[in-house]
């Protein structure tokens, strides 16, 4: 006779598991908070360093009154050459000679003048005009321009007027970016434009053309300015250890400023995405709830 040996079975492990499952908490990632990501930040010494310069930058820029007082008498002296640098004998003169030159040459200016008569002699004989005039101009300009350089001496790189010329020279700047800004997003939506969106997906794409462009202007804006710094450096005299600092704090606050304006514009865009992941995130961690 044969014997069977019964190896005993295992227990079905179907009703454990789902205990296991229903006794564990919910593994869900969460996003940082903002007071979270802020003290993250402040922990870290090169945020740290980063925020202080900034911060410094902008005051230089915004808030800052000019290191060195200019007397009454520093500043008679100042507005008297000022205003013999602009009442240059002869100089109204010769500007207004080579205005007239200059629009006496454009009337004669035309397509293909060196192959059309008489065109082909009056432009010559109207260029040497015109030359003549500007070099006319010229030497009584840079007289005017010297003048100005010992006006500006007397009071010197780091007064109030020093002061206001660099930031007047800087806002310009800055709004001339923002046209450029203003003008190329205009041109992309015409040009980069498509028939098939919506009205929601026309008004993302503005937003960010426009973001995109106005951060660039922006930074083509400041590498201008760092360049037309040596012209008021070099319009005020300043001895070599003054430009250098001048120039050093210049670029500082002009830099804060920027940082500024990118930092809005880009944390305004990384709020509303970060609010709208944490919604969609919430949403979700509902749903699974009440399948639960």
């Amino acid at each position: 006779p044969h014997t069977h040996t019964h190896t005993p079975r295992s227990p079905q492990p179907q009703h454990t598991t789902v205990t296991i499952i229903m006794d564990r908490p919910l593994a869900r990632r969460e996003l940082p908070s903002v007071s979270d990501i802020v003290v993250s930040a402040a922990r870290n010494p090169k945020v740290v360093s980063f925020a202080a310069l900034w911060a410094l930058g902008l005051f230089f820029a915004v808030w800052a009154s000019a290191p060195v007082t200019v007397t009454p008498q520093l500043e008679r002296e100042y507005r008297a050459k000022m205003t013999e640098a602009q009442s240059v004998p002869g100089h109204q003169q010769a500007l207004h000679r080579l205005l007239d030159a200059e629009a006496q040459l454009y009337e004669v200016h035309v397509w293909f003048w060196r192959w059309r008569s008489p065109y082909n002699e009056l432009v010559p004989e109207r260029q040497a005009k015109v030359d003549e005039a500007k070099n006319a101009f010229g030497i009584l300009d840079e007289k005017r321009k010297e003048l100005e350089r010992e006006a500006n001496a007397v009071v010197g790189i780091w007064s109030e007027f020093a002061l206001e010329d660099t930031r007047a020279m800087f806002w310009d700047t800055y709004e001339g970016g923002k046209n450029f800004a203003k003008t190329q997003t205009f041109f992309d939506m015409i040009f980069n434009g498509s028939r098939e969106e919506n009205l929601i997906g026309v008004f993302v794409r503005l937003v960010f053309t426009f973001v995109i462009n106005f951060t660039f202007s922006l930074v083509a804006s400041l590498v201008v300015f760092c360049f037309k710094i040596w012209g008021i450096i070099v319009a005020y005299k300043a001895s070599l250890l003054s430009s250098m600092l001048f120039f050093g704090v210049a670029v500082l606050g002009a830099t804060a400023v920027v940082v500024t304006y990118v930092f809005v514009i880009f944390g305004t865009i990384g709020g509303a995405a970060y609010g709208l992941v944490r919604m969609q995130m919430q949403a979700v961690e509902n749903h699974r709830r009440h399948q639960l």
